[in-house]
């Protein structure tokens, strides 16, 4: 993306996803990192900027164009934007792939062997696909977010807050979800405010601060100090 901006959120961001790599995205609250990503989805429009997937410009006017353009969002807030608890697990880990390919046909059969193939790998422990999601716990709730969006196999994938709210062994599996992803050539983007985790699945870091990227770290030799030197003085132009 060049030059992305939505006041007073954020202005003038500029960054980069190569195939393949995981970029950090840190920032402490009100830095802008949410507001930015829900932006390049198409949640809310830009007051100026580009964005583009493999050189190709994409308006994303609305999150089913972005996704058609090829960009995943996992959004922060599971409970409120990333699931719908009125339907079906079947229903929750189809509706992407079938809303971005424009089937608005009902193949209750298909589905049902596609969901359990998700829940199956991505072990989500739930007792059938037909159940709400709210049977479940907060990290099995989540990899079904994760595992919707994947399954349109997206070229640029998004995650905000990936691990929060949850326990230390679906943490662990989230993370290898994002490194398998990188591997197959996604590039992935993950904003997130637990710095341990940044550093940890980073190859390289940008820190936000005040709708602004204020730098920019290999994510081999960043340490804490480095980049909440970043995140909290200001940097000269």
């Amino acid at each position: 993306m060049e030059a992305l901006a939505r006041r007073p959120c954020f202005t003038n961001v500029t960054l980069s996803v190569r195939p393949g790599e995981i970029v950090g995205l840190f920032g402490l609250v009100g830095s802008g990192r949410s507001e930015l990503l829900e932006t390049i989805f198409g949640l809310f429009p830009p007051d100026a900027g580009t964005v583009r997937v493999d050189g190709r410009l994409v308006q994303a006017s609305s999150p089913r164009a972005a996704a058609r353009a090829g960009i995943a969002l996992v959004p922060e807030e599971r409970q409120r934007q990333g699931l719908l608890f009125n339907l079906t697990i079947r229903h929750n880990l189809v509706l992407p792939d079938r809303t971005v390919k424009g089937d608005v046909l009902v193949h209750t059969g298909r589905e049902r062997r596609q969901a359990q193939g998700l829940v199956d790998a991505f072990r989500i422990k739930a007792s059938g696909v037909e159940i709400p999601p709210d049977a479940l716990s907060g990290g099995n709730q989540q990899k079904i977010v994760v595992a919707k969006w994947l399954a349109t196999s997206p070229k640029v994938i998004m995650l905000d807050e990936p691990t929060k709210g949850v326990d230390v062994g679906a943490k662990f599996e989230i993370h290898e979800i994002i490194r398998r992803e990188a591997a197959r050539g996604a590039g992935c983007l993950v904003a997130s405010s637990d710095l341990p985790e940044v550093l940890a699945l980073a190859d390289r870091i940008l820190v936000m601060r005040e709708g602004r990227i204020q730098g920019q770290l290999e994510g081999a030799g960043a340490t804490e100090e480095s980049v909440m030197q970043l995140a909290t003085h200001e940097v000269s132009a």
